[in-house]
């Protein structure tokens, strides 16, 4: 806030006051001798000058200068007896944050939502009593379990189920895919459609008996839900033996384009299980398909395992990101790539970012900052899958360089038990970000930072 002592006119006329900050005008023809400031930059220089103005139009001018700080929080969620994992991050319409994720207690895997205010405190958590799939499990091939702003409230869903939320969090709606079991299929993504109604995407996973006989062990699945929960139809995609769907978004032609990865090198099921070295490739693929669910287009780019989000840029391009394994040695490699890629509205590739060999790591959420650049969030580990895992964050250029990047561990008390996980993330309006992470499963930590990703 601002303040100033009150002008005083020769002539007794009225004074009305006009606040100018870097030149540009906040409000004007104000009595008050005081002003909030709102929407500042943190860690920022301002200059401003407040313009007193009497009824005749004569003029004085008082100038001013403050910084800005950057109010920090790191708050740490647990609750006791309870295994809990936060896998999405929302900004709320009151400047505060929902987190939406899973609760394991008493045997029990249920939905978890959590309500923050803007300063990171816990206001209350709500548990719906659904239980999704694997009991503790986030980050490989699917999501698990996802919160998404929608019209009139949110979608929150986790394998084969399907919650409506109304604006209040209170249940509206719940609707179960048709999957063989809870395990078999993970709806990883639903977008909105134009007329109302919801676009579902995931991985639908058939039992060995099946996939051993038909040589498809995953599909693409695809199913079209209306507004009220029920399923209109469903499609599966997808002829090698695996194919797989993360992320989906809507183009402007009413389309849509899935991230999703395919096995290319026509590897077949007794290849993969036959008790050796697996041998195969899957490789990240966009695919465009329509309002019926009936592919149109289809790219496909480098050797990534685990698709995590698409994105659509605001120069009407797609940037994707994942991660995988380099190399097999025996089961699982002791190195990984993760990818950042960019590609025009027709999925015709602009840019690669991929880093390889670079220990264990995985890149789990992407968005477009205002400046139209890209910060991306994810786990690095020096080592072959030890603990001491650390939350990163990087930002790319509009070309797809990397311009800073930060590690954040906050397994501080006991570095070789817990290991950290990055998730998610968003930009705030002082053009700082919000992250959220995962201590192993006891603990969901969120945070935020500068610009730059610093914390002082």
């Amino acid at each position: 806030m601002i303040s100033w002592e009150e002008a005083k006119d020769p002539e007794e006329e009225t004074v009305q006051y006009s606040i100018f900050l870097d030149d540009k005008l906040v409000i004007d023809n104000i009595t008050e001798l005081s002003y909030d400031m709102s929407n500042l930059k943190a860690s920022t220089a301002y200059n401003g000058y407040v313009l007193a103005t009497d009824e005749s139009g004569n003029t004085t001018q008082s100038d001013f200068s403050f910084q800005t700080t950057l109010f920090l929080f790191n708050t740490i969620v647990e609750y006791p007896n309870s295994s809990i994992v936060g896998n999405s991050l929302l900004k709320d319409t009151d400047n505060g944050y929902i987190i939406g994720g899973t609760i394991y207690s008493s045997g029990v895997n249920n939905f978890l939502l959590i309500k923050l205010d803007k300063d990171g405190n816990e206001l209350f958590h709500r548990i719906y009593n659904y239980t999704p799939g694997r009991t503790q499990y986030y980050n490989t091939d699917s999501k698990n379990t996802v919160l998404k702003k929608v019209t009139n409230g949110y979608l929150f869903f986790s394998f084969n189920i399907v919650i409506k939320l109304d604006e209040n969090f209170d249940e509206q709606w719940v609707t179960y895919l048709q999957c063989e079991d809870a395990n078999s299929c993970a709806i990883n993504d639903i977008i909105e459609t134009n007329d109302g109604q919801f676009m579902a995407v995931g991985t639908y996973e058939y039992p060995a008996s099946i996939a051993s006989q038909t040589n498809t062990a995953e599909q693409i699945y695809i199913n079209k839900i209306d507004n009220s929960g029920s399923i209109l139809w469903s499609k599966l995609l997808g002829e090698s033996v695996f194919n797989r769907a993360a992320s989906c978004v809507k183009l402007s032609n009413n389309s849509y384009v899935l991230l999703g990865s395919k096995e290319t090198s026509g590897a077949t099921w007794g290849d993969i299980y036959s008790g050796g070295p697996p041998s195969f490739s899957l490789n990240f693929c966009l695919i465009n398909f329509d309002a019926n669910g009936d592919p149109l287009w289809e790219k496909t780019y480098r050797n990534v395992s685990f698709p995590q989000k698409l994105i659509k840029t605001n120069d009407n391009g797609l940037v994707l990101i994942g991660h995988g394994w380099y190399q097999y040695q025996g089961t699982y490699s002791t190195l990984s790539t993760i990818s950042t890629i960019k590609t025009g509205i027709n999925g015709d590739l602009i840019w690669d970012h991929t880093e390889e060999n670079i220990g264990v790591a995985s890149n789990t959420s992407i968005f477009e900052v205002t400046d139209g650049s890209y910060v991306s969030t994810g786990t690095f580990n020096f080592s072959n899958f030890n603990n001491n895992m650390y939350l990163f964050a990087r930002k790319f250029d509009i070309n797809g360089n990397r311009e800073s990047s930060m590690l954040y561990d906050f397994d501080l008390e006991n570095p070789d038990i817990e290991d950290t996980q990055g998730v998610d993330a968003i930009q705030t309006e002082d053009g700082g970000y919000v992250i959220l992470g995962n201590q192993g499963f006891n603990k969901i930590i969120l945070f935020n930072t500068t610009s730059s990703f610093t914390r002082l």
